[in-house]
């Protein structure tokens, strides 16, 4: 799960921070603006990875987008508050898209 990187909206470097959980595989489509700057925002993680002395894994992509909805989950207070309750229904990922949007 990505975690919020303290300080860093100013600029100094991604917001998020990485460690290895477990992932599952979910397959989807995104527009392609979206995964261009997907690949753009993993060039930035893995430059200030590599230019910060980080040690350990470079990011991965799969992680970029596990830390942005986890961000997405943890700010959106409708979907707390649903899931607090224990109510609210699944959905299986990907059964409602469509080959345009």
């Amino acid at each position: 799960m990505a975690k919020k990187s303290e300080g860093s909206i100013g600029g100094g470097g991604p917001i998020l921070q990485f460690d290895r959980e477990t992932f599952r595989d979910l397959k989807m489509k995104l527009r392609e603006g979206t995964v261009d700057l997907l690949e753009r925002y993993l060039g930035y993680c893995v430059d200030h990875h590599e230019n910060s002395g980080a040690k350990g894994e470079k990011p991965k992509a799969d992680e970029i987008v596990d830390g942005a909805l986890q961000r997405l989950f943890n700010i959106d207070k409708g979907f707390q508050k649903i899931v607090a309750s224990g109510k609210g229904k699944k959905a299986v990922a990907g059964s409602t898209s469509s080959g345009t949007a």
